[in-house]
């Protein structure tokens, strides 16, 4: 009992498992390009699978100026029970996916106008449970956007706690002893400028 309790204490390496969906066979180099295309989802057991208009996770969907429509359907599967599954667009709660009376399986399908460009993810979550590598279940998929005309999808926010979080690293690496040469704690920090400038752009573009 004891030796089940110190297993399950925190997080084991590889209880968070990132799948891709592959073109043809399953090798390598095909699983790289599906990670590299964005057809992904992270997850510590459920299995998730999200799509608009047909597309992949990673997807890019143009819609005119004036908008229109796209048909958003999705599943969730879980030896876990969720209690938490939600579609998100642009960091908000979009919809609530019904679930069975065990919270282990679900899907959705459904067809909505879309007038503002927007990211869509599926998201699910649990309660501990010990049969599971990972404490908890919880799993969300790569997000597929969908653009109107030109406008680009910008949130405040967001882009606020990613430069926070960059100036947190900066300072972190500033103060870290075991660098192997001054060129590569200075090419480190100069990645943390150019990355916090495109955050800081993106948050004066944001309404």
């Amino acid at each position: 009992e004891d030796s089940i309790t110190d297993l399950h204490r925190g997080k084991q390496i590889g209880s968070v498992r990132t799948y891709a969906k592959v073109d043809g066979p399953l090798t390598i180099g095909s699983w790289l390009n599906a990670v590299r295309k964005g057809r992904t989802f992270f997850s510590t057991g459920p299995i998730l699978d999200l799509r608009i208009n047909g597309t992949l996770p990673g997807s890019i969907i143009r819609l005119p100026a004036a908008g229109g429509t796209v048909t958003i359907e999705g599943s969730v599967q879980s030896i876990a029970a969720l209690n938490k599954v939600y579609l998100h667009s642009n960091g908000k709660v979009l919809k609530e996916v019904p679930m069975d009376a065990a919270g282990k399986q679900g899907k959705f399908r459904e067809t909505i106008r879309v007038t503002e460009s927007a990211w869509f993810s599926l998201f699910a979550e649990g309660v501990q449970d010990r049969s599971l590598d990972g404490e908890y279940p919880q799993a969300a998929t790569n997000v597929i956007r969908v653009y109107v005309g030109d406008q680009k999808i910008r949130d405040r926010a967001s882009a606020e706690y990613y430069i926070r979080w960059i100036d947190k690293l900066k300072q972190m690496s500033e103060a870290w002893p075991w660098w192997r040469s001054d060129r590569e704690k200075a090419h480190v920090l100069a990645q943390y400028a150019e990355a916090r400038a495109i955050y800081v752009q993106r948050a004066s573009e944001a309404k």
